[in-house]
C-alpha cells in the first residue's frame, strides 16, 4: 500500500450536514434522537495480511470482518494458495457492490478506491470511521451510496461522475465540498467568490443528476459545469437538484449542452448565474423559485423558452419570487454581482439585479417563448432586438419602464425591440416612435404587479400582427385600473379581449380599428363613461350581451357579470359603435347609475318585430333593481 493509516489521519474533516427534505447532499432528517453505540477504547482486531472481503472478480461484494476493526483495503488484490484475499496487483477493484459496507463501524479504515468506477446502492450506508482517497475513475454513485455515513474524503473530485443517484450523500456526517486548495479544478475565485466548489461534467462526457442530487447542501457555494452534456432531472413535485443550498453563490455553465430541471435552484442562496456560452434551450418551471439573493443572470442566445407547458399565464416564471431581479439588459459583457476584471459589476448584493441577454445587439436570438418576471422595473430599449423567432412574450408592463408616463415612447410596447430593422421584423409606427417588431410574434401576456395601474396610451398602437393580448388575472385584478386612449388601436389581428375586472376606465379609441375583434368582455368595475369611440371600426362586434361567462366568439360586446342585484354596474354614460345590430334582453339590468345612453336603434335590434323587443326598456330587463 502506498498510503498507510498513519498517513491519512490528517485528511480533511468535513462539516456535519443535517437537513429536512433530502438530496444527494441533502437530508431526510429524522425527528427522533439517534443513540450511537459507545466506541471501544481499542480496536477489536487489526487486519494486516488476509483481508476480510468477499470479492467477485473486479467487484468488492462485501466486507465480512469484525466491527471496530483497523484495516487497509487496497485498490487491487491477489488470492493466495489458501484462498485468502491478500494485497496484490492481479485483480483491480472497479466496483463496490450494493450494501458492501452497510452498517459497518470501523475503528479506523482506509479504502483505496482509485480504480472504482461505480459505487453501488447503499454501499456505505451507515458506515463509520472510514477514509477514502482520490476516486479519479468514478463515474456513477448509486442511490444512498454514502447515506448517513461518516467518511473522510481525501482530495475529492467529482468532476468525472456521470450519474448521481437519489440521496447518495444524504445525512452524510462528514461530507462537504472541498475548498480550492483541495481540488485540481477551475475555481470560481475568478469571480471573486470563495468557498466550496463543485465541478461537474469536466470530462466532456454525459452527466445525469437526480432531482434530489445536491439538495440542501449548506457547504456548497459554487458550481462550475463543464463542456459536456449534463442532464438535471426534474422532481415529480417539489424542490429540485440544488434546492435549499443556502450558501450557494454562483453557478457557471461552460460551452456544453444542458437540460435543466424544474425548481432546480429553488430557495437557494444563489446570487449569480452565468450561462452566456451554454447550449441551453429552456429555463423550466420555477427554475429559480424564491432565490431572494439573485442579482445577476446572464442568458445565452441559444435559449428558446423561459417557461414550461405547466406555466399558467406567466405566473410561474423561472424567476418567480426573485425580488432583486428588476432590470433586463442586452450586453455581450456578462454582469456579475461583484466587481471583477472583464465583468460589468452590479455593485453589491443589495442593488437592483439584472437579467442580461449576454450577446451582441446585432446577433439573433433563438427565443420562441419568453416570460419575464413581475419584479422588473425596467427593460432596456432594444433589449429584444433580433428576437426574430419570438412567438409569445409575457411582460410585467409595456415599454421600457414600469413608471413610464402615458403617451411617451417609454410606454410603447415596441420600444423593447428597438428602432433598427433586422431580418424577420416589421416597421411599426406607434405614434411616439417607429419600432421593429418580430413578424413571428402573435401573443402577449401582461403579468402586472403593484404600482402598475394603467395600459399606457398607444401602448400597442398598430401592433397589427398580435392575435392575443391577455392578462395574468391573479395580479391584474389587484392593480390595473385604466386602459388609456388608443391603447390597442390598430391591433387589426386581435381576436378576443377580456378587460381585467379591476379596470374602471376605458379611454377613447382604445380599440379603434380592431377589425377582427369578435369578442370583448367588460367587467362591472367600469365606471363613468364607456366612450362611443372605444370600439369604433370594430366591424365584427355586432351584438351586446350580458353573461358571466366570457365570450370568445360571435361578435359580442359582453358585460361579463351575472344578471342579479348583487352585480350592479356603476357606468354613468354608455355608448355603442354603429356596427352593433343586436342587444340582448336585460343586457343593461342593474345599470342604476346610468344618466345617458347612445344606441344605434331602439330595443333589441334594428328590425321591427311588433313585440316587446321593439321597446326601449327591453334592454334593461323585466326585474327591479336598486
Amino acid at each position: 500500500m502506498k498510503t498507510k493509516l498513519s498517513k491519512i489521519m490528517f485528511s480533511i474533516m468535513f462539516t456535519l450536514l443535517v437537513f429536512a427534505g433530502g438530496g444527494i447532499f441533502g437530508a431526510c432528517a429524522s425527528t427522533e434522537a439517534k443513540i450511537e453505540p459507545e466506541r471501544p477504547a481499542e480496536p477489536s482486531v487489526v487486519y494486516a495480511d488476509a483481508l476480510p472481503l468477499e470479492v467477485d472478480g473486479e467487484t468488492l461484494v462485501k466486507y465480512v470482518g469484525e466491527q471496530y476493526a483497523i484495516v487497509d483495503i487496497p485498490a487491487s488484490y491477489d488470492i493466495d494458495q489458501d484462498g485468502n484475499i491478500v494485497f496484490g496487483d492481479t485483480y483491480q477493484i472497479t466496483k463496490i457492490a450494493n450494501g458492501a459496507f452497510k452498517n459497518v463501524e470501523f475503528y479506523d479504515a482506509y479504502i483505496d478506491m482509485s480504480n472504482v468506477t461505480v459505487v453501488g446502492e447503499s454501499a456505505f450506508e451507515n458506515a463509520k470511521n472510514i477514509t477514502i482517497g482520490e476516486m479519479p475513475s468514478l463515474r456513477e454513485v448509486k442511490d444512498k451510496a454514502f447515506y448517513n455515513s461518516n467518511i473522510n474524503f481525501s482530495n475529492l473530485n467529482l468532476s468525472g461522475v456521470e450519474k448521481f443517484g437519489d440521496y447518495a450523500f444524504a445525512e452524510n456526517n462528514s461530507y462537504s465540498v472541498p475548498t480550492n486548495s483541495d481540488l485540481n479544478i477551475v475555481h470560481a475565485n475568478d469571480y471573486g467568490i470563495s468557498g466550496g466548489t463543485l465541478n461537474l461534467c469536466a470530462n466532456n462526457g454525459i452527466t445525469v443528476l437526480s432531482a434530489t442530487a445536491f439538495q440542501g447542501n449548506s457547504s456548497l457555494t459554487n458550481i462550475v459545469v463543464g463542456n459536456g452534456i449534463c442532464y438535471f432531472k426534474s422532481p415529480i413535485i417539489g424542490a429540485g437538484t440544488f434546492a435549499s443550498c443556502s450558501n450557494l453563490q454562483m453557478v457557471s455553465f461552460g460551452k456544453g449542452t444542458y437540460i435543466l430541471g424544474n425548481q432546480m435552484f429553488s430557495s437557494s442562496g444563489l446570487r449569480q448565474v452565468d450561462m452566456q456560452n451554454a447550449m441551453i434551450e429552456q429555463l423550466p418551471y420555477l427554475c429559480f423559485l424564491s432565490c431572494s439573493n439573485l442579482v445577476a443572470v446572464n442568458l445565452p442566445k441559444t435559449l428558446k423558452t423561459t417557461y414550461s407547458t405547466i406555466d399558467t399565464g406567466g405566473l410561474y416564471t423561472p424567476f418567480y419570487l426573485c425580488p432583486k431581479l428588476k432590470n433586463v439588459k442586452r450586453s455581450s459583457t456578462p454582469f456579475s454581482y461583484s466587481s471583477q476584471t472583464g465583468h460589468t459589476a452590479v455593485s453589491n448584493e443589495d442593488t437592483d439585479g439584472v437579467i442580461n441577454f449576454c450577446f451582441a445587439s446585432t446577433e439573433y436570438a433563438n427565443m420562441e417563448r419568453l416570460t419575464l418576471p413581475r419584479t422588473l422595473v425596467s427593460i432596456d430599449a432594444g433589449a429584444l432586438r433580433g428576437f426574430n423567432k419570438l412567438q409569445q412574450i409575457t411582460i410585467p408592463f409595456t415599454g421600457t419602464s414600469k413608471t413610464a408616463t402615458s403617451g411617451t415612447s417609454a410606454g410603447c410596447f415596441g420600444s423593447i425591440f428597438g428602432t433598427t430593422s433586422y431580418t424577420g421584423s416589421t416597421s411599426t409606427n406607434q405614434s411616439y416612435g417607429t419600432y421593429y417588431l418580430p413578424d413571428s410574434l402573435t401573443g402577449v401576456t401582461i403579468n402586472t404587479s403593484a404600482g402598475y395601474e394603467e395600459i399606457k396610451a398607444y401602448a400597442f398602437y398598430n401592433c397589427s400582427k398580435l392575435t392575443s393580448i391577455n392578462f395574468c388575472h391573479a395580479y391584474a385584478t389587484s392593480c390595473l385600473e385604466y386602459i388609456r386612449n388608443n391603447a390597442f388601436a390598430g391591433c387589426s389581428s386581435l381576436l378576443t379581449f377580456t378587460v381585467p375586472n379591476s379596470v374602471t376606465t376605458i379611454g377613447a379609441y382604445a380599440f379603434f380599428g380592431c377589425s377582427n375583434l369578435v369578442a370583448v368582455n367588460i367587467p362591472k368595475t367600469i365606471t363613468g363613461s364607456l366612450p362611443a369611440t372605444a370600439f369604433s371600426s370594430c366591424t365584427k362586434l355586432t351584438k351586446v350581451s350580458r353573461d358571466a361567462t366570457e365570450k370568445t366568439s360571435g361578435g359580442y360586446i359582453n358585460f361579463n357579470f351575472a344578471k342579479d342585484e348583487n352585480n350592479l354596474c356603476s357606468l354613468t354614460s354608455l355608448n355603442f359603435p354603429t356596427s352593433v345590430t343586436e342587444i340582448e334582453e336585460g343586457a343593461f339590468y342593474g345599470f342604476g347609475s346610468l344618466t345617458s345612453i347612445s344606441l344605434p336603434f331602439i330595443g333589441g335590434g334594428e328590425d321591427v318585430n311588433d313585440d316587446s323587443s321593439d321597446c326601449f326598456g327591453y334592454v334593461f330587463g323585466t326585474a327591479s333593481y336598486t
